[in-house]
């Protein structure tokens, strides 16, 4: 596989190629908020379990009405929490909405930057991250991490973080006043979040959003690496 890092020439071409990947990447990410918002949730399998036993005691094959009531409320879950990540990834997909408002954000400042990584025997976009600095110049924050299916497990996501924590620390020396480095990852992905850990990210708190009336709560975690 031979790829090269292309920064700072992003085309407003790669735009769209940009967006999808991202996009791609992010509803990934639905499965893991499903196992851990509902399938390792007690909350959400006794309020599926006891309403089945229930409904299910009074017709005359028993488990197979159960057995049918269950799935059917798992994929209710499961669709439910699909419908609210795809208007959590609309939010944050906000920043694509014109190629003006994306540019504005990454390529505004020299503090603010946008790499992408480009498969050279297809010319195709297999990675992107991004990075920006606060108003107040005291932190970055990385942002838009993101790798095709295809090109994963083959340590593109550490080239590319080596990008951003070269480019940080360059900005650093510039800027003394810059403390630290966050980032924000949904609770679920080891591996990324393996690769932060050995990266000298530490993990600080948990961000949670209540989903299915309050009965169960998505989970985002922040790392930091100080400066």
């Amino acid at each position: 596989m031979n790829m090269s890092i292309r920064f700072p020439s992003i085309r407003e071409a790669d735009f769209k190629e940009i967006e999808i990947l991202i996009r791609e990447g992010m509803l990934d990410q639905h499965r893991g908020v499903h196992k851990y918002a509902v399938l390792k949730s007690a909350k959400v399998q006794l309020a599926i379990v006891i309403p089945t036993l229930f409904i299910s005691s009074f017709f005359q094959h028993r488990l197979f009405i159960a057995i049918v009531l269950y799935l059917g409320c798992h994929i209710a879950a499961y669709l439910h929490v699909r419908t609210l990540w795809e208007k959590v990834i609309k939010e944050e997909m906000a920043e694509f909405e014109t190629w003006q408002r994306f540019n504005r954000l990454y390529c505004r400042r020299p503090s603010d930057k946008f790499w992408v990584a480009v498969d050279t025997t297809t010319s195709t976009i297999v990675g992107t991250i991004g990075v920006t600095l606060a108003e107040n110049s005291s932190f970055f924050e990385v942002k838009r991490m993101s790798i095709a299916k295809t090109h994963r497990r083959r340590g593109l996501a550490q080239k590319l973080l080596e990008q951003v924590l070269h480019h940080c620390q360059k900005v650093k020396r510039e800027e003394a006043n810059v403390e630290k480095i966050i980032l924000i990852t949904e609770y679920s992905q080891l591996p990324a979040i393996k690769l932060y850990q050995r990266n000298g990210f530490k993990f600080t708190r948990i961000f949670t959003f209540s989903m299915m009336a309050g009965l169960t709560k998505a989970k985002l975690r922040q790392f930091v690496k100080p400066l």
